[in-house]
């Protein structure tokens, strides 16, 4: 039964079929600053909120704050494979709201993007900013 089912996908599917690419290279996720690469990280396999590859930048413009009129410290990013392409999120770094003295995290978007393919991540005109470019290259 197994070997009938078998030769009839073969021959549904053809014996020169093509089976969908495999993201065995490796990549890295680059975030550049006005044209330059300032940071990457290799993206996972698996999407992941906590204890995964994660890079942040600081924000050098006094002007970048959030709709609610907040100071914006950082971006951080973090990544993953996600069918044919990368998902990346974006975080933006903000003052506590308690006496913890650490930022706060706030999720700010996301971006898919296929292997040699980059962005401009145009969100960051929203808080005052000029868009930062998200690629994800080949891993050197």
């Amino acid at each position: 039964m197994l070997t009938a089912l078998v030769t009839a996908l073969l021959t549904i599917s053809g014996f020169g079929a093509v089976a969908p690419p495999v993201q065995s290279e490796r990549v890295m996720v680059a975030i550049e600053v006005d044209g330059k690469e300032q940071i990457s990280f290799e993206p996972r396999a698996e999407p992941y909120t906590q204890g995964g590859p994660r890079v942040s930048f600081p924000v050098r413009d006094a002007q970048a704050r959030t709709k609610d009129g907040l100071p914006i410290s950082s971006f951080e990013f973090i990544g993953w494979s996600e069918g044919d392409g990368y998902r990346v999120f974006a975080f933006i770094a903000v003052p506590p709201t308690t006496g913890s003295g650490a930022d706060r995290r706030i999720d700010f978007g996301s971006v898919h993007l296929a292997r040699g393919e980059s962005v401009s991540f145009d969100k960051m005109k929203e808080v005052g900013m000029k868009p930062w470019t998200i690629r994800v290259r080949r891993k050197d």
